[in-house]
């Protein structure tokens, strides 16, 4: 939620689509600079003490953004800070979450396992946005409160924790073809989402993109969990991380000033 959240706090607050893509950048640098690093702590380091670490720091990290507001003394500076540490905790949660799945299951459940960390990932990913906007038009600093709950009762879950159907594609395909696949789905999809011209068609336009993603990222996770030894597979997530996110942070904080100074359609056309 605060991907979404951080951005639209700074637009409500400044009005500048410029700031709100800066704040985003700054959310999403550590994926590309940390996640190497998290990836080599992930290996060297007891996973279930990371996690803890990882919840509790977003927690209190993104907590002081609804107590800031609450006294009148935040602004943007504390935000980029905010997010900038967040995107931290997040980078290093992400690479060793993904890294203890084959050490909590067997060989022959990694499949399924892979599909309900997408689908968990997904759903976040669909309720987060339009439950984002909800909380920010009750309270501005509301859905960053309701994100540093789930933070922290996530770490104590940690604590107390002492689709099928893409392992049918990748047997009979193998990994190449459908990640070029999404690939190439993602490139053709975008461009569509400019010349739609309702909000129906916007959402069916996600919908496919999301379906095609999601069933290619089953794949790939499956196919690095049967492949790489335990003990590296910190690093090779790590790796496979900052090459999906790697552009990210530039091209949230060029979004940003594309939006300020073209509008959304040429924005994405462009």
């Amino acid at each position: 939620m605060t991907l979404v959240a951080y951005p639209l706090l700074v637009l409500a607050l400044t009005r500048s689509p410029w700031q709100a893509g800066l704040v985003g950048a700054l959310q999403a640098a550590p994926f590309a600079l940390l996640s190497l690093p998290a990836g080599i702590l992930a290996d060297r380091r007891p996973r279930r003490r990371l996690l803890v670490a990882a919840s509790f720091t977003s927690a209190a990290a993104t907590g002081w953004i609804p107590l800031g507001y609450a006294l009148g003394v935040l602004d943007v500076r504390q935000i980029c800070a905010t997010a900038l540490v967040n995107g931290a905790a997040g980078t290093v949660f992400l690479v060793t979450q993904v890294a203890s799945v084959p050490r909590l299951v067997r060989e022959d459940q990694l499949g399924p396992a892979a599909g309900q960390a997408e689908l968990i990932w997904n759903l976040s990913a669909i309720t987060g946005p339009p439950l984002a906007g909800l909380l920010l038009a009750a309270w501005l600093a509301l859905p960053m409160a309701a994100d540093a709950a789930s933070f922290a009762l996530m770490g104590c879950a940690v604590l107390l924790i002492g689709t099928l159907a893409a392992g049918r594609v990748q047997r009979r395909t193998g990994l190449a073809a459908p990640v070029l696949a999404r690939a190439w789905a993602v490139a053709a999809g975008f461009p569509l989402l400019a010349v739609a011209t309702s909000p129906y068609e916007i959402g069916a336009i996600w919908c496919v993109l999301n379906i095609m993603i999601s069933l290619m990222n089953v794949v790939q996770m499956q196919y690095l969990m049967t492949t790489v030894p335990n003990e590296a597979f910190g690093r090779v997530q790590a790796f496979q991380t900052m090459l999906s996110y790697g552009v990210l942070p530039v091209g949230t904080l060029i979004t940003g000033a594309l939006l300020q100074a073209f509008g959304p359609r040429t924005t994405v056309l462009g």
